[in-house]
């Protein structure tokens, strides 16, 4: 990510604080946004799994591409709110090795909220009997 590195470094002291200002607001309008809730569901990705390649080698595309395909996760981390990602599915698309690829949902938890995420998480993996899932290639 050099490129992002580069174009940060063009950036004036003022420019930086004010997204650090801004980025700051937006933290603290997210967490008191989810206060009242002990967990929040969201999908994970934005879209399903990408084919290789698909970032390209044009750094600025790259990075846009990262942000559509992602957009969940990134708020959560900007937040500073801790987050677990469960596989809860699959894709419809069709493998070599006979199944879809995974796909999952994130709970957004409190500050100093992993505890709950973690006990969501486990009982939502024994109710979807996730941990039996296994590859058709495993069994072959």
């Amino acid at each position: 990510m050099s490129w992002l590195v580069d174009r940060g470094r063009t950036l004036t002291g003022t420019r930086v604080l004010d997204a650090m200002t801004a980025l700051d607001t937006f933290s603290a309008a997210l967490i008191g946004t989810f206060d009242r809730f002990d967990a929040v569901l969201t999908p994970t990705l934005a879209l399903t799994p990408r084919p290789l390649g698909w970032y390209g080698d044009d750094p600025e595309e790259d990075f846009r591409r990262q942000c559509a395909y992602s957009p969940w996760t990134s708020m959560a981390n900007v937040a500073g709110l801790p987050a677990i990602t469960l596989p809860v599915g699959v894709t419809d698309e069709e493998h070599p090795d006979g199944a879809g690829l995974p796909m999952g949902v994130q709970l957004i938890g409190r500050p100093g909220g992993e505890r709950v995420l973690l006990a969501i998480g486990a009982q939502l993996e024994r109710r979807l009997r996730w941990q039996r899932r296994h590859p058709a290639a495993w069994t072959a």
